[in-house]
């Protein structure tokens, strides 16, 4: 089932996820309606709170990313480690049609759980790396024009609620 994308200013963009804590039916039927959404949009990963779940769970389209016929799931993700810094143009499903150069580790070290339940440890680098921290990002809260400066993020909030 294809889910309603939340936009922003919904409040549960704002909101920081709880941790999944057991690999119920609930969390795998959430899960399968995220991939469903994610197959249906131009978009390369989402994040529970995009769809109106307020759990750690992110979903990532690695076609899209790094040509891996697959999806990475990953629950209670986090990240232990990064290094380096690139600046590159980002948008969000949740906030169509912005975009604006962000700068964030170049290379992270991530753990979480999968859909067995099992930790999952992995390192990322360039586009996959990015796209992991704009999705960890949204389980905090966090939108990608936060990492701008204030002047900046409201002038790209005036244009899109203008929009």
């Amino acid at each position: 089932m294809v889910l309603t994308l939340k936009l922003f200013p919904d409040p549960i963009l704002h909101a920081k996820c709880k941790e999944v804590t057991e690999v119920s039916e609930e969390t795998l039927s959430r899960v399968r309606e995220m991939k469903d959404t994610l197959y249906s949009m131009p978009g390369l990963a989402l994040a529970a709170p995009q769809v109106g779940f307020q759990e750690r769970i992110i979903v990532l389209n690695l076609m899209k990313i790094n040509k891996q016929p697959e999806m990475l799931i990953l629950m209670n993700p986090i990240i232990n480690n990064s290094e380096g810094r690139i600046t590159m143009e980002e948008g969000c499903l949740s906030i169509p049609e912005i975009f604006e150069e962000i700068t964030r580790p170049e290379k992270i070290e991530i753990e979480g759980m999968d859909l067995d339940g099992q930790k999952v440890s992995m390192e990322a680098d360039d586009n996959l790396a990015r796209v992991l921290q704009h999705e960890i990002d949204h389980l905090d809260g966090i939108l990608f024009w936060d990492h701008l400066s204030e002047k900046k993020r409201n002038k790209l909030i005036d244009k899109f609620l203008k929009s």
